[in-house]
């Protein structure tokens, strides 16, 4: 590094400020992440909550599996992003096939999704 930038190597602040730069990129990766796994919990919380809400429907636990996905950009990093690949509802009510297609309709228009990757049962 001497040889590229040769007066930034005997400057004293220099390395202690690129340890500290270091340390904020790490910082804000871990925080990424975790706000990510509170998204998800979230959304499953609200689902839940928006399919009680629905006449004939109580006591609704709903579970989202996601699908990680990487794309490169044009700077040759990498973002990651999640993506839904189905969604489990099981609620009292959940065996009545006019509940069934209605929350069908419901998160297949929020989330997009075909119906095969949506499942709604009933307690059992």
């Amino acid at each position: 590094m001497s040889g590229l930038f040769p007066d930034l190597a005997k400057k004293k602040w220099f390395v202690p400020l690129l340890l500290f730069l270091i340390f904020l990129i790490a910082l804000s990766s871990l925080g990424k992440r975790e706000k990510t796994v509170e998204t998800a919990l979230s959304t499953e919380e609200r689902l839940a909550a928006l399919c009680n809400s629905v006449k004939g429907v109580s006591d609704a636990e709903v579970m989202i599996t996601y699908e990680t996905t990487a794309t490169e950009t044009f700077l040759g990093r990498t973002d990651t992003g999640q993506s839904i690949l189905g969604v489990a509802v099981v609620c009292n009510g959940g065996d009545d096939p006019a509940i069934q297609v209605v929350l069908h309709e419901l998160i297949r228009s929020l989330f997009s999704l075909p119906s095969t990757k949506i499942s709604v049962s009933g307690r059992g």
